[in-house]
């Protein structure tokens, strides 16, 4: 990944977020407590996914 997108692949405001690019990439949203995982092929196949994990209290 480049280094320009990794501060343009997610945004956030105090409780939603925003996928702005579709790349391999992990965000650990600390202030929500979650880690959130982006899969991709592309541009092999048009196969994307997203997977979150919630922090255990």
């Amino acid at each position: 990944m480049h280094r320009v997108y990794a501060d343009t692949i997610y945004s956030h405001d105090a409780d939603t977020l925003w996928v702005n690019l579709f790349i391999p990439s992990e965000l650990k949203w600390q202030a929500m407590g979650v880690t959130i995982r982006q899969e991709t092929g592309l541009p092999l196949n048009n196969i994307c996914g997203t997977s979150g994990a919630e922090r255990k209290s």
